[in-house]
């Protein structure tokens, strides 16, 4: 996590198909030097949550297109010309 970054507040986890989560303590951060694999990630947001596992894969599907070879057993990350803007992230108020 980048020293500075973390902010704390409530809200939803977002969205699923059971509906809106729950509100709840919640903590943000941004991360940099993150590495999956053989892929080094940019800097980009995550959220905490009470139960694992944080959500760091929104900011990762906003930067990065996905390819899942699951035959393979790889995840392949191909980052993005310009961040996705994503429909559903976390509230925090």
């Amino acid at each position: 996590m980048i020293a500075g970054t973390v902010r704390q507040g409530r809200g939803s986890h977002g969205v699923s198909a059971a509906g809106l989560g729950a509100e709840t303590d919640l903590l943000r951060f941004e991360i940099e030097g993150f590495r999956l694999g053989e892929s080094a990630l940019r800097r980009h947001d995550g959220t905490t949550r009470s139960a694992p596992p944080s959500l760091i894969g929104l900011g990762i599907l906003a930067s990065h297109d996905v390819t899942l070879d699951y035959p393979g057993g790889r995840i392949l990350l191909h980052p993005r010309s310009r961040p996705h803007p994503l429909q559903h992230i976390p509230a925090m108020r």
